[in-house]
C-alpha cells in the first residue's frame, strides 16, 4: 500500500510539474523594508533614509518587486510593539510576513558613510564611500536568506572639479543598493517560459513589465524529472536541464524577442528561461 501511495504521490507531483510548465513564473515578489538603521549622527542618518528611498526605487523599477507601503509597516510594527527599525528575527518574521502580506522583510543598517580625500603620484583628489550591512529574511519560513555587506563609491579628481559631499555620497549609496538587487536576484531569478520559437528568434512570455531590459540574457532549460525526499516523499524540486541560452533584443510590455547565443535548435516552446548574466 506504501509503495502505491509513493508512486501516486509522484504521478501527483509531474502532473503538478506539468501544470506549471503552461504558466509564467513571474509574478512579483513583495517586499518590505522597515528601515535602515544608523548611529552615525545626522549625516548617517541622512545616508541611511536615502539608501532606504533608493532601494524602494531599483526594487519597484526592477519589474520583479512590489514594497509595502509605509503606512501599513507602521501599522504592523506597532501592532507587534517594535520600532520603525525593528528587528525582524527568526522568530517573529512569520507573523511579520502574515500582518504585512510580505513575502520577504530587508532591514540593515550604515556601516560607513564618508569622504576620503586622496594624493598620490598619478592625481589627487576625493572619494565618497557608503557601506551597509543588510539581511533578508524569508518571510513564509523565518530563515535568513542571505546576510551581506554591500557598498558603493565615487571617485572625482581635483583637477575635474570639486566633489559635492550630499551628491557624491548619494551616489555610492545608489551603487550599494543596485548590489542588493543583484543579490535579491540570485536567490529569485525572474523566470518565464518559451512562447515561439523561429530560426533565428525566441520569444519569451516576459516583458517589460516585468522589468526585463535589452541586452540581458536568459538561460533556458527544460524541466525534467520531480525530485522526492526519500523519507518523507514530498517534492523537493524538479531537475533543470539546459538546453541554451537567448538574448534579449527587444522588450514589449508583456514579451520580448531574443536571439541565440546558443542552444540553436534545441530550444522548444514550452521550456523555461530564468534571468542569467547581463
Amino acid at each position: 500500500m506504501k509503495k502505491v501511495l509513493v508512486i501516486f504521490t509522484a504521478l501527483l507531483c509531474m502532473l503538478f510539474t506539468g501544470m506549471l510548465g503552461n504558466t509564467s513564473y513571474a509574478a512579483k515578489k513583495i517586499i518590505a523594508l522597515p528601515g535602515i538603521h544608523s548611529n552615525m549622527g545626522y549625516d548617517g542618518d541622512r545616508a541611511a533614509k536615502d539608501f532606504e528611498s533608493q532601494l524602494i526605487g531599483v526594487l519597484i523599477s526592477s519589474g520583479q518587486y512590489d514594497v509595502v507601503e509605509r503606512d501599513r509597516l507602521d501599522e504592523v510594527l506597532s501592532e507587534m510593539g517594535l520600532s520603525a527599525t525593528g528587528l525582524i528575527s527568526e522568530d517573529n518574521a512569520i507573523q511579520f510576513g502574515e500582518l504585512s502580506g510580505a513575502d520577504y522583510t530587508l532591514t540593515g543598517s550604515l556601516l560607513d558613510a564618508r569622504i576620503v580625500p586622496f594624493d598620490n603620484i598619478i592625481y589627487s583628489g576625493k572619494k565618497a564611500v557608503a557601506k551597509f550591512d543588510i539581511r533578508l529574511v524569508d518571510n513564509r519560513t523565518g530563515k535568513i536568506i542571505f546576510s551581506e555587506i554591500v557598498g558603493g563609491s565615487k571617485t572625482v579628481a581635483k583637477e575635474l572639479g570639486g566633489l559635492d559631499g550630499t551628491a557624491s555620497i548619494s551616489e555610492a549609496v545608489n551603487d550599494a543598493a543596485k548590489e542588493v538587487i543583484k543579490l535579491l536576484n540570485e536567490k529569485n531569478p525572474l523566470t518565464g517560459n518559451v512562447a515561439h520559437v523561429t530560426d533565428s528568434q525566441v520569444y519569451l512570455d516576459l516583458g517589460s513589465d516585468n522589468g526585463v531590459r535589452v541586452g540581458e540574457k536568459f538561460i533556458v532549460y527544460r524541466e525534467g524529472q520531480p525530485i522526492m525526499n526519500p523519507v518523507t516523499h514530498e517534492l523537493m524540486a524538479v531537475e533543470e536541464n539546459n538546453v541554451g541560452m537567448v538574448k534579449i533584443m527587444e522588450v514589449k510590455s508583456n514579451y520580448s524577442i531574443c536571439t541565440y547565443s546558443n542552444g540553436k535548435g534545441q530550444i522548444k516552446v514550452g521550456d523555461k528561461a530564468k534571468r542569467g548574466h547581463k
